[in-house]
């Protein structure tokens, strides 16, 4: 036998990838589907005790009268899984049940880990990028390194097209085709041909027409 891992696409044609012990996807009717680790709250679905902890028996639906455009999801201890999510009216929301703010105008949203460390980034319709939650590293943009509890604007940019949140770091694209990383860099993995050097705010790195960007835990894949 063989394992087949899922495509998992919302109805903009968008790859979602799973993450960590849970898996999530959005069906063209745009309910957001999740399976795995049945520790989250808010989930319509069969669930199963293992002997350890609660697993779905098949995918369950998140928040079943609710309708979603994006999301993504992460870990953190001791709080586990969370989501981010945006609503098909433009709303954003935690954990499914928490509005952030009154604006019904975003349009991407990405989060790097979960609980207090975890930071979280979203653009609106008008391409503004805003950041929240842990700051260490200076992964929220602003300069500082100082966490926020609510979303502040990163600069006076308007053009921002994607964001994606690594572990501790932070990526963006452009409508111009220019990606810039800005946080914690002991790795190299904000792209600057100095590596070891934290970076408070988004820096650009070298090249440009791209069309894609991706944080993962401690690289960046364009």
């Amino acid at each position: 036998t063989s394992t087949k891992t899922p495509t998992l696409t919302n109805t903009n044609t968008k790859t979602q990838t799973p993450t960590l012990s849970q898996t999530s996807a959005l069906l063209p009717a745009s309910n957001l589907y999740v399976w795995g680790n049945a520790s989250s709250t808010n989930i319509d679905g069969e669930k199963q005790w293992t002997g350890s902890y609660y697993v779905f028996v098949r995918p369950g639906v998140l928040r079943s009268n609710y309708y979603w455009s994006k999301f993504s999801t992460s870990i953190g201890f001791p709080s586990g899984i969370e989501f981010l999510s945006i609503s098909s009216d433009g709303k954003l929301y935690a954990n499914s049940s928490y509005q952030i703010g009154t604006n019904e105008n975003w349009v991407d949203v990405s989060m790097g880990g979960a609980g207090g460390y975890g930071h979280y980034l979203a653009i609106n319709n008008l391409g503004e990028l805003y950041a929240w939650g842990s700051n260490s590293n200076g992964q929220l943009g602003d300069g500082t390194k100082t966490d926020q509890s609510y979303p502040i604007k990163i600069g006076n940019s308007n053009n921002w097209i994607k964001v994606s949140a690594g572990y501790r770091f932070s990526l963006a694209l452009n409508s111009l085709g220019e990606i810039y990383s800005w946080g914690i860099n002991h790795l190299g993995q904000l792209g600057y041909s100095t590596p070891e050097t934290d970076s408070p705010v988004p820096a650009k790195i070298d090249s440009s027409n791209w069309t894609s960007v991706d944080a993962g835990t401690q690289i960046g894949r364009a």
